[in-house]
């Protein structure tokens, strides 16, 4: 099976190198999907909104472009043929831009560390079988610690991409949230969605899969219920470097099955 990008937004961190050099990474939040059963529809209701660079400076909720693919390291898939969206020339000409719905935060820990991370972004999709209707998946992962700064910034994100103008449409399925939500999991408006917690070796990580099971105020019923039946990990990051492990995270990636738990009278 051959996966298509809907996305890779997020920003650019640095750390120090040896002899005092900077080492520049790229961090951020990246949806895989298949395309024999999935269409993405993230730029359905995004008339009129401005693109912002991938690796602008800007805060807040944005349609935010994906870091392009330039400098490849291997040639094993034909990768920018895989990669959604329009051309665009951020960094290099005509490469896929891949935009997507994005939160760049920028905040305090409650251990007092500043940070700036990329927090969460959306892939909106269709099913294949019947395009009329779409769902959101939110790819979460705030910084530890830093849960109580992006409280609200992720709240109000997830809740206004339900109504209009973000959505124009009934979603055929709830909310869906996956990622790697540390103590946010726990904040009050998500405890009452169900969730599915992945086993990770470091107790400090909470990767959950999530979906709303109440109804939102102001925001359109959907047609069917889901539920997560299966989830994993992909294992730790090769680095090898001791100084990655405080620019990544000790996992590549979440995979969510999802299944139907049944039709939404309303």
């Amino acid at each position: 099976m051959t996966y298509r990008v809907a996305h890779l937004t997020g920003n650019i961190k640095s750390y120090g190198g040896i002899g005092g050099t900077r080492c520049w990474t790229f961090v951020g939040n990246a949806v895989l999907y298949n395309p024999n059963r999935l269409v993405n529809r993230s730029l359905d209701d995004t008339g009129g909104v401005t693109q912002v660079p991938h690796d602008a400076a800007i805060f807040g909720s944005q349609l935010r472009r994906s870091l392009p693919i330039c400098s490849r390291w291997t040639n094993m898939l034909p990768l920018e043929s895989l990669i959604d969206g329009p051309l665009s020339n951020d960094k290099c000409t005509n490469k896929p831009s891949a935009p997507a719905w994005s939160v760049i935060t920028q905040g305090v820990t409650t251990s007092g560390i500043s940070y700036e991370t990329a927090s969460a972004s959306l892939a909106r999709f269709a099913f294949v079988h019947d395009s009329r209707f779409t769902f959101d998946l939110f790819n979460l992962h705030p910084m530890p610690g830093g849960e109580p700064t992006e409280d609200y910034a992720l709240r109000s994100f997830i809740f206004g991409q339900q109504v209009s103008p973000r959505r124009t449409n009934s979603p055929i399925l709830p909310p869906l949230v996956v990622g790697d939500l540390n103590a946010f999991v726990r904040t009050p408006w998500l405890t009452s969605w169900g969730y599915q917690e992945v086993d990770t070796a470091d107790p400090a990580e909470v990767i959950a899969a999530l979906h709303s099971v109440t109804p939102m105020p102001g925001i359109a019923y959907p047609r069917y219920s889901m539920t997560p039946s299966r989830s994993a990990t992909l294992g730790p990051l090769p680095c090898g470097q001791p100084d990655w492990t405080t620019s990544f995270s000790d996992h590549c990636g979440l995979r969510v099955d999802y299944e139907p738990s049944g039709v939404i009278i309303h």
